[in-house]
């Protein structure tokens, strides 16, 4: 076979002719019409694409703005032509796939291999770039479990700015409110995060800069968050300071970096800590429900203020 054609139909009556390259695709028409709308709408009489179709003689569909690798994989499923579809692609691949078929309104064909082959899971994500795909993808098939879950990898793992991955594709996809509500979820986590902290730590007069744990067993722990958060936020004084100087007017950047946040996700583990040395730093951690907030409560923020459309969450959707 060539390396420029997929032979997925050798009797169909339409090559469509994908991208850039003209990667060939040799598919019959009804078969594509059966699975998209999109294809039904192109093959059917009132376009061009649609007349005189014949086997013998297979029509060619240009289509130069399509990705020949998203083509292939949503062909190859309608076909189950299993040895065409991706196993693990990249996130980036996943995203154009997705898009495409959201494009020929065929993403239902997608769900068999999503599911088996684990596009969408997003435990084993740590980069934003590969997150913020995999949450896009869920918002356009409808995942809510996975856009759940995925929203909540973002708040507890990334620690760069959330601006900084709302880039154009992304963008064309999610909401752009998505991003702030991201990053004001995490900013309050933070928050009830550090308030929890100091809540363990007495300062016991004016003017002393020592603080004392009135808690049993639980003074070391205390303390090495306090200088954790310390750092993080003389790491974050220094990053501002280095942006201010970088954006004097002699100075010309295309785009000044960003502050870079302390991620969510070691905060919790050292919270997760305390309540484990001291019996009333468990009680302050379990009535703050901070896991829950941080964790499970991700997706929930989002679906109250991220502008999704009422039929992604439900017609029982208050807002």
């Amino acid at each position: 076979m060539d390396v420029n054609s997929l032979v997925l139909a050798p009797e169909g009556d339409v090559i469509l002719v994908v991208g850039a390259k003209q990667f060939r695709i040799h598919a019959d028409s009804l078969f594509l019409k059966r699975h998209s709308t999109v294809f039904a709408a192109l093959f059917g009489p009132n376009f061009r694409e649609g007349q005189d179709l014949n086997a013998s003689s297979p029509k060619e569909i240009p289509l130069p703005d399509d990705d020949p690798y998203a083509m292939t994989a949503i062909c190859a499923t309608m076909y189950h032509a299993f040895d065409q579809i991706p196993r693990s692609p990249a996130t980036d691949f996943v995203l154009s796939i997705i898009r495409h078929a959201d494009k020929y309104d065929c993403c239902d064909v997608l769900t068999l291999p999503s599911q088996v082959y684990g596009w969408l899971k997003s435990d084993h994500l740590t980069l934003g770039k590969d997150l913020v795909n995999i949450l896009a993808v869920s918002y356009l098939v409808r995942d809510q479990e996975a856009f759940k879950n995925t929203s909540k990898a973002l708040v507890s793992k990334y620690d760069g700015s959330f601006a900084d991955l709302a880039d154009d594709v992304i963008c064309d996809v999610l909401p752009w409110k998505t991003f702030c509500r991201l990053e004001e979820l995490r900013t309050r986590i933070q928050t009830l995060a550090i308030s929890i902290v100091l809540g363990t730590l007495d300062k016991p007069g004016y003017g002393s800069y020592r603080y004392t744990n009135t808690h049993s067993g639980c003074s070391k722990v205390a303390e090495g968050i306090q200088e954790t958060l310390r750092n993080d936020l003389s790491m974050e004084v220094h990053q501002r300071q280095e942006r201010e100087y970088r954006e004097r007017p002699y100075r010309t950047l295309p785009r000044p970096p960003a502050t870079q946040q302390p991620a969510i996700g070691p905060l919790l583990k050292k919270l997760q800590e305390l309540a484990e040395a001291c019996r009333e730093c468990r009680k302050n951690v379990k009535a703050s429900q901070l896991n829950t907030f941080g964790l499970s409560l991700a997706g929930n923020d989002l679906r109250q203020v991220a502008m999704l459309p009422e039929w992604y969450w439900g017609l029982k959707l208050t807002y």
